[in-house]
C-alpha cells in the first residue's frame, strides 16, 4: 500500500478524495486544479493536500456518515428582525411573501432574502438563518441546516457559498423568485 496516493480537496467542505497509484491521482489531481480556478475559487487551491491513506482515518470519516448521528449543532448568529420606517419586521415580511411550508427551500430563500435585503448583511452564515427559524417559531426546521442550503443552492440557484468560507450570499435567481414569483397570501385568496 506504500504506493498508492490520496488526494483530499476541500471545495467549501464539498470533499473529493482520490486514491490510487501516483501517476493516476496526478493526473486527476491536474484536471482539478484547472476546474477549481475555472469555477473562480483560486481561493480553495491552498485547500489541496495530498497524503498517504491512513486506515483509522477513513472509519473516523466513515462513522460521520452513518444514519442517526446528530447533525452538527449551528451557533445562532443575531441580527434585528424587528420593524423599523425602512423595513418590516421578520414576521411580517415571511408571512407577506407565503413561502409553501413543505418547500424547505421556499422558506430559506425568503429568510436570505430578508437578511440580505433587510437586515443588510450580504454575506450570511448558517446562524443567522437558524436565529431567523427561532425568532419565526417555525416547525419542522431542517434537522441538517447546511445540507437544505446546498440543496437550496444546487436545485434551485437560490443561494450560493459567499467568498468568505463558511458563508452564503443570495444569488440573483434567489432575488428574482422572492420578489416575481413567490406569491403573496393576498394573491392566494
Amino acid at each position: 500500500m506504500s504506493n498508492n496516493t490520496r488526494v483530499k480537496i476541500n471545495l467549501h467542505e464539498g470533499t473529493i478524495e482520490l486514491e490510487g497509484s501516483e501517476d493516476f491521482v496526478s493526473r486527476y489531481l491536474d484536471e482539478f486544479k484547472g476546474l477549481i480556478s475555472y469555477k473562480g475559487a483560486p481561493h480553495t487551491k491552498d485547500k489541496i493536500e495530498t497524503k498517504e491513506p491512513i486506515k483509522s482515518e477513513r472509519k473516523k470519516e466513515g462513522a460521520q456518515l452513518k444514519k442517526g448521528t446528530k447533525p452538527p449543532k449551528v451557533g445562532i448568529e443575531e441580527f434585528d428582525v424587528k420593524a423599523k420606517k425602512d423595513k418590516p419586521a421578520l414576521k411580517e415580511f415571511f408571512d407577506s411573501k407565503n413561502p409553501q411550508r413543505e418547500k424547505g427551500r421556499e422558506r430559506i430563500v425568503v429568510i436570505a432574502y430578508y437578511i440580505t435585503h433587510h437586515a443588510k448583511i450580504e454575506e450570511f452564515s448558517e446562524g443567522h438563518v437558524e436565529f431567523a427559524f427561532k425568532m419565526l417559531d417555525l416547525p419542522n426546521r431542517p434537522v441538517h441546516l447546511r445540507q437544505a442550503l446546498i440543496d437550496t443552492k444546487n436545485k434551485n440557484g437560490w443561494v450560493e457559498f459567499a467568498e468568505t468560507e463558511g458563508k452564503w450570499k443570495l444569488s440573483r435567481f434567489g432575488e428574482i423568485f422572492v420578489e416575481d414569483k413567490l406569491p403573496s397570501k393576498s394573491e392566494n385568496k
